[in-house]
């Protein structure tokens, strides 16, 4: 089902947002509210700037601009990773890769590969095994950390060759499945895939910081 879309006019530009809550991505974010005046206003953390600080204008996808929008420097560093993730990494994310699969320390299904991919909604890594024993669904957002397996654990900037993700499960509690790269002519695409989660991994980790950030920002507003 195609994702319905409105063009709509913000204090802060046109923004080309999901109609429907339950069809948006978890990547999109909302805007965040400030009061126009005649301030200096970053588009991404809402905080009021001169204008040497909030100078820089970039694309900003995950909030739905349709053209490039004022930043603060730090939100800017924020906002150049993520357009990184998203010219580059997302193409490899929803690609996938070809794994063998344990989940919770099980072993795995004795010639059993899956192809892991982001589904298209952005919203679940799915897991496609064929005649395989079926694999439930990732939801992107159960996601609590991720560990890189190294072809040699002591070259921190070695290849890939697994990764284990860590997740809330049933009732909360802490899983885990682990991917580890299959022995098959599209390798090279299953290590993108590695790197592509994991940069996924990083960007919500830099969103977590901004926000924690804007809050404290916003305390010290309403003190001062």
């Amino acid at each position: 089902m195609a994702v319905s879309k409105q063009l709509i006019r913000s204090k802060s530009g046109l923004r080309m947002i999901t109609t429907e809550v339950s069809s948006k991505s978890p990547f999109e974010l909302d805007e965040p509210e400030w009061e126009a005046d005649n301030r200096h206003h970053c588009r991404r953390c809402g905080q009021v700037f001169c204008n040497s600080c909030c100078d820089n204008r970039l694309p900003l996808p995950r909030f739905c601009f349709v053209d490039p929008v004022r930043q603060c420097g730090t939100c800017a560093v924020i906002t150049k990773k993520e357009n990184e993730f998203f010219h580059k990494s997302l193409k490899a994310f929803l690609n996938g890769g070809t794994f063998t699969v344990s989940v919770n320390d099980n072993e795995p299904e004795l010639g059993a590969m899956y192809i892991c991919k982001l589904a298209s909604d952005h919203k679940k890594i799915t897991f496609e095994g064929g005649n395989a024993t079926p694999v439930d669904s990732l939801a992107i957002r159960s996601i609590k950390d991720l560990e890189i397996l190294l072809e040699n654990s002591n070259d921190k900037a070695g290849v890939p060759i697994g990764i284990v993700v860590n997740f809330a499960g049933k009732e909360n509690q802490t899983e885990k499945v682990k991917l580890l790269v299959a022995a098959t002519p599209n390798k090279k695409q299953s290590i993108a895939w590695i790197i592509a989660l994991q940069k996924y991994g990083r960007l919500i980790n830099f969103m977590a910081h901004l926000l924690a950030v804007a809050a404290l920002l916003r305390v010290i507003g309403l003190k001062a």
